[in-house]
């Protein structure tokens, strides 16, 4: 937890294909009351050409896109595993509230 009077650090992860683009922006001027986002991902399979075009307008609001290629296994949920796993590790890696 953060000292008295400073703000919280917070992590974003996002499933990229079950949001909007204008939700995102929405979202991060709700969460700076939260504290300092230092950590903003979404996930998907980002070869696809919808989620193509939207690659930029993410990266415009600091958002890292992370691409879930798919392996042996295929399957919608691929990009949740992934964005688990990741929220997993940052729990232990990372300095975050």
């Amino acid at each position: 937890m953060p000292k008295k009077g400073t703000k919280k650090t917070v992590a974003v992860l996002i499933d990229e294909e079950n949001v909007s683009v204008d939700a995102l922006a929405w979202l991060f001027g709700q969460l700076t009351s939260l504290g300092k986002v230092t950590v903003k991902r979404a996930y998907a399979k980002w070869a696809t050409g919808t989620l193509k075009r939207r690659q930029g307008t993410l990266e415009s609001l600091g958002i890292d896109a992370i691409d879930v290629v798919e392996g042996s296994q295929r399957g919608k949920n691929s990009s949740d595993i992934r964005l688990a796993i990741d929220a997993t590790d940052l729990l232990h890696e990372e300095n975050l509230d």
